[in-house]
């Protein structure tokens, strides 16, 4: 797709690496997504069904205590991808994500 160098998805840097040919096939079926502060993106053991590629903004994987308090044990963002395994098929998360920060991303 001629123009593709320039798409705002190629500001994750996971996509960024892509060849051409690989990203504009990609393109078609990926959707902008915007996430408010704090929103929960998936909780842990919920079926994810896309991956979220952020361009803005960063998520955090949190897990919890025996106490029940939440902790982030991974921050995630334009560098990176969230619900990754659920290109492989059907997939729960193991971990609950949430927006720590306003975010924009691409689900594929």
């Amino acid at each position: 797709m001629p123009g593709s160098q320039n798409h705002p998805l190629r500001q994750n840097a996971l996509l960024a690496t892509l060849p051409d040919m690989i990203f504009d096939r990609l393109l078609p079926s990926a959707t902008a997504r915007a996430l408010t502060e704090r929103s929960v993106v998936y909780d842990a053991g919920q079926e994810v069904h896309e991956i979220l590629f952020p361009v803005a903004g960063f998520a955090a994987f949190q897990v919890p205590l025996k106490n029940g308090v939440l902790v982030d044990t991974a921050w995630i963002g334009s560098s990176g991808a969230l619900g990754l395994m659920a290109g492989a098929g059907d997939y729960r998360a193991s971990v609950r994500c949430l927006a720590r920060s306003r975010m924009n991303a691409f689900s594929v």
